[in-house]
């Protein structure tokens, strides 16, 4: 987990952004789960880059367990961040310019696996497939 002050986008005079701290620190030595999850769902948009690197595996392991599927919201509300709206795909690179190529690959998987999932890809199929042509131009950006 990264530093305090490289956690959130903003600088300590940012209530919001310290709030987001503030409920972050706990999950610093501790399971993330549907807890964590619960806290930064909402707030992702806060999180630097090196955040979601530190935040990406604990979030995707948590989207696929048993425990998220009574709680989908989360991760529908995931996948929206990434479904990639012409005016947000520039914030939605720069979030994840910190992941390595390993990340990346597990993030396309993710994505993949949430076309297959019958519910997943009734609601946001169409959606899910602009996120993996997405991502796999940001994988190929990176290659080049």
């Amino acid at each position: 987990m990264p530093s305090n002050e490289l956690l959130t986008l903003h600088s300590d005079k940012c209530s919001e952004c310290e709030y987001v701290r503030e409920n972050i620190e706990r999950f610093r030595s501790s399971c993330f789960g549907e807890a964590g999850a619960q806290v930064v769902y909402l707030e992702l948009s806060h999180l630097t880059a090196q955040a979601w690197n530190w935040m990406l595996p604990h979030y995707l392991r948590f989207c696929i367990s048993d425990e998220a599927k009574n709680e989908s919201t989360l991760t529908a509300f995931f996948l929206y961040q990434f479904y990639p709206v012409q005016k947000l795909s520039q914030l939605i690179s720069h979030k994840l310019f910190s992941l390595n190529m390993d990340q990346f690959l597990c993030l396309a998987h993710f994505l993949t696996w949430a076309l297959n999932d019958p519910i997943r890809r009734d609601e946001d199929g169409e959606d899910i497939k602009d996120s993996i042509t997405f991502l796999k131009e940001l994988i190929q950006s990176r290659t080049t």
